[in-house]
């Protein structure tokens, strides 16, 4: 099962502990972008910021991150690259 977060949401909630607790129940928890920002909108840097950043970010928090959901459910060709090189899911 999955949890998507955006970690530059959560962060400034201090909800970690309660994330970190669900984890370790067995969700993933799963990258939405750092900011919940549209990506279909975005140059190359800030793409990179939204997805990689947050995922690198999951990964030292969580131990993993393998799974991207799409603010809105809207994306880029760029966006499209970035996600399919840094996630499995």
């Amino acid at each position: 099962m999955y949890i998507f977060i955006n970690p530059g949401v959560y962060i400034s909630n201090n909800l970690f502990n309660d994330f970190k607790n669900i984890s370790e129940q067995g969700f993933e928890i799963g990258n939405h972008s750092a900011t919940h920002a549209r990506l279909d909108t975005m140059g190359i840097s800030g793409l990179k910021r939204e997805i990689i950043d947050s995922k690198n970010q999951l990964e030292n928090q969580f131990g993993y991150c393998y799974s991207f959901a799409y603010p809105f459910h809207l994306s880029s060709k760029f966006s499209d690259q970035l996600v399919s090189d840094t996630h499995l899911f």
